[in-house]
């Protein structure tokens, strides 16, 4: 037989028990949700963050148009640039290849100068070398017959110094030619070192003109792509 003690002691004890139960499971349900909750919160944040930095990173269509306008205004400006510094290489290669022509033409006049100095000095020379037989022939006794044919000493005189004249005459004639023909050789090698150092340039001018004509294709390519 049970007293009234021990049963209200049974009823604290089963009270006590279902009062447990009750806390563990509510425990048990709020903290996952609390938990689950927490993550999400976090996932979303990042979800967030991300978003922003996506949103930051397209562009606006507006900004973006004037992003191309400005590289087609900055591809146009530096391919006009190309266009006049082609434009000017070629008017430098028109001048050196004029002034090139105008020293060749210079160098075949002094060569043909050279050429009539030489025929006019070979000329010279021969009838300088029959002179001078002539001279050699005459010797004491012709330079006798030519006193005993003068009229008298000042007549003598006077046709020898006309004939020592003449000699002195060619030999000077001799000397001047050779002189001019030296000249005129010297003159044409300067022109054609002048000549070589055109031609030079005008090979250096030419490939920079290739240089600047395929960067203006380059240019070209890029504006219509």
């Amino acid at each position: 037989m049970l007293f009234p003690s021990h049963i209200k002691r049974k009823d604290s004890l089963r009270h006590f028990a279902i009062f447990m139960f009750i806390f563990v499971t509510t425990l048990m349900i709020i903290l996952p949700s609390y938990s689950l909750s927490g993550n999400t919160g976090g996932v979303n944040n990042e979800e967030s963050h991300s978003d922003g930095i996506m949103s930051t990173s397209i562009l606006d269509p507006n900004m973006q148009v004037e992003q191309i306008k400005t590289l087609e205004s900055d591809l146009l400006q530096q391919l006009h640039t190309q266009k006049m510094g082609i434009e000017a290489s070629k008017e430098e290669i028109r001048l050196i290849d004029k002034e090139l022509t105008g020293k060749q033409t210079q160098i075949m006049e002094l060569e043909n100068q050279i050429k009539i100095t030489n025929t006019s000095l070979q000329e010279n020379k021969d009838a300088l070398a029959k002179v001078l037989a002539s001279y050699q022939k005459t010797g004491v006794g012709s330079q006798l017959e030519l006193l005993l044919s003068s009229e008298n000493l000042s007549d003598f005189l006077q046709r020898l110094s006309i004939f020592r004249e003449m000699n002195l005459q060619a030999t000077n004639i001799l000397e001047d030619l050779k002189t001019g023909r030296e000249t005129l050789q010297t003159k044409r090698d300067e022109q054609r070192a002048l000549l070589a150092r055109l031609d030079e340039q005008k090979n250096v001018k030419i490939i920079a003109l290739t240089e600047m004509q395929k960067k203006e294709a380059d240019l070209s390519e890029q504006l219509s792509a």
